[in-house]
């Protein structure tokens, strides 16, 4: 199996103390790794919107996801594209710098809904 590093994201504090949220996404990715060969080997997380350009000064989880991930040569897997930004210009960001290294992605995204309807 191939490691990979898994991040998180909820939107608020109330779905962080939760946990239901965290707990889907993990699920998701853990599902999706089995599915695709892959073992997380680290997950990291926020509690914090989604929204706006600043993503990696708001949300320390996912600037050290994708440091780690960059460092270890492994995918960053997510639930959904989202959970990562909501910033189209941030995610064409991180797509244009995953693509510098051909055959050497640094992360990946889980397809939305696709795990919870293949365990059935």
């Amino acid at each position: 199996m191939s490691e990979a590093i898994g991040y998180l994201r909820v939107s608020t504090r109330e779905q962080g103390r939760s946990g239901l949220g965290l707990a889907a996404q993990r699920w998701e990715i853990e599902a999706f790794g089995v599915r695709e060969g892959f073992s997380v080997k680290l997950w990291y997380q926020d509690v914090q919107t989604g929204a706006g350009t600043d993503a990696l000064l708001l949300r320390p989880g996912v600037a050290a996801a994708l440091k780690e991930a960059k460092s270890a040569q492994c995918p960053l897997i997510v639930s959904k594209l989202d959970r990562l930004s909501r910033n189209v210009h941030f995610i064409t960001g991180l797509m244009e710098a995953s693509s510098c290294s051909p055959g050497k992605s640094s992360w990946a995204v889980t397809p939305a809904g696709l795990a919870a309807t293949t365990e059935r």
